[in-house]
């Protein structure tokens, strides 16, 4: 099964919760970059293909346990990954290798759950999971558990960079609730997306303001593209462009020595 990455269109930060978590509002769209995973019937939950880490504390462990402590079956999986999706890169592929383990046992021991179970389960492995259970584009609110449906958007080509290494989530919600400034964006573009209108104005995220790649972005900006912006908490900034040749042309400019350049679609 292919696990598609995601980026975030927008993302908004809207508050602190007393178990520290913090409240978002993001519209989420899945890209065609990613990962294959397989995933068989077995006695025991193995995974492997994650290397580096350990099997216990893998996403996908956790998204399995949690299927099976939900429909009480007494099984396991073996599951095999294949990554494609850079890891700790803000694309979610961890979390869509979790969502894609899922939905494949629920195929493969027939137990037939609707999206909202598969969603409930997804939200014990991890907060981005439960969208990428169907993917598409989507608004994405609390800390991930409340998915809604957007109208689809389709043809559009993207370039990722990656050139740092990502600190932490929970250093760069710290350095957000000390120093970061919140521009909301998510209702206005679903809005426009929703009225035919013209969303592409509407991208944002909200670590914007306090991510160090001020001068990648600026490079980006320099080429033109329909707009830039960063995917999660980063360190992945991604930029729409028009055509396959318009980011084609981009993605050969921007490759350097140490850097990750890769290019997909809406999906």
């Amino acid at each position: 099964m292919k696990a598609k990455a995601k980026i975030n269109l927008t993302l908004d930060i809207l508050s602190k919760r007393p178990d520290g978590y913090h409240e978002i509002s993001s519209v989420m769209q899945t890209i065609s970059l990613c990962d294959k995973v397989k995933v068989k019937k077995a006695k025991d939950i193995s995974v492997s293909g994650n290397s580096g880490i350990n099997p216990l504390d893998d996403i996908c462990y956790k998204a399995a346990k949690a299927f099976f402590e939900y429909t009480k079956i007494p099984g396991g999986a073996k599951i095999k990954i294949k990554k494609n999706i850079p890891v700790s890169a803000g694309l979610g592929g961890g979390s869509a290798d979790a969502a894609a383990v899922i939905c494949e046992l629920n195929r493969i021991y027939k137990t037939n759950l609707g999206r909202e179970c598969l969603e409930k389960i997804a939200l014990k492995a991890g907060a981005d999971v439960p969208f990428l259970i169907s993917g598409g584009t989507a608004k994405v609110c609390g800390i991930g558990e409340k998915v809604c449906s957007l109208p689809h958007i389709v043809g559009k080509y993207i370039v990722l960079v990656k050139e740092t290494e990502k600190q932490s989530t929970a250093k760069t919600y710290s350095d957000f609730d000390e120093f970061g400034k919140s521009n909301p964006k998510t209702d206005a573009f679903c809005n426009a997306l929703n009225n035919g209108a013209e969303w592409q104005d509407h991208i944002g995220n909200d670590f914007m303001s306090v991510i160090p790649q001020k001068a990648l972005i600026a490079e980006i900006t320099a080429l033109k593209p329909a707009c830039v912006s960063l995917s999660g908490s980063g360190p992945t900034v991604f930029a729409i462009f028009e055509s396959k040749k318009q980011a084609r042309n981009a993605a050969k400019s921007l490759k350097r020595d140490g850097r990750i350049v890769l290019r997909a679609e809406f999906a």
